[in-house]
């Protein structure tokens, strides 16, 4: 299968004046005559099918090599029986927590982001302001200052818990990415 690798095209389609999708397809059918593209192999076989791809693919290769290969998918299978196991746990954590399914209540948020800021947290009466919890994770803006002239906030600081900081962006793009239906946090943001 051929694809336009997209780093080409979007380079070339942001040159264009006036960016419409009338424009866009004649830029994609401008570059598909001349010739710029690269055929980019796209894999086809997703999570289930991939084990019995596998095996239809190194039917008749030697011994050595499907010994090799079989043992490396059991031990894949072995990998996502654990992380299937370990997920039935969080589950069943989150269910017999009164603070986690309440945080599950917010769009966007899902037992793995619930149960990280709850163990993150911890103590919630160690923070006097819900201002200092963003603080604490590190999702507060840097601030630079030099002298009394210049003043400017930058990126976040990423300072505090890495794995809860991740799992709160992972949920906010969820809310905002994936969740259709209207909720005033969604709106807000």
């Amino acid at each position: 299968m051929i694809v336009v690798e997209a780093r080409h095209m979007r380079v070339s389609l942001s040159t264009m004046r006036n960016k419409t999708d009338r424009n866009d397809a004649r830029g994609i059918a401008q570059m598909m005559r001349l010739g710029w593209f690269r055929a980019v192999h796209v894999k086809a076989i997703g999570r289930s099918g991939f084990e019995a791809r596998v095996r239809e693919l190194i039917e008749h290769a030697d011994y050595v090599f499907s010994a090799m290969i079989e043992a490396m998918l059991d031990v894949r299978r072995a990998i996502f029986d654990d992380c299937e196991r370990l997920h039935k746990v969080i589950l069943q954590v989150v269910r017999h927590d009164r603070v986690c399914r309440r945080l599950m209540t917010v769009p966007g948020v899902g037992p793995v982001a619930a149960l990280s800021f709850r163990v993150g947290v911890d103590d919630p009466l160690r923070f006097t302001r819900s201002r200092t919890v963003g603080a604490h994770f590190g999702l507060t803006p840097r601030r630079h200052q030099f002298g009394t002239s210049i003043d400017y906030e930058g990126r976040i600081t990423k300072q505090g818990d890495v794995n809860v900081r991740e799992s709160l962006c992972e949920a906010t793009a969820s809310l905002l990415l994936r969740v259709r239906k209207w909720s005033a946090l969604r709106a807000w943001a």
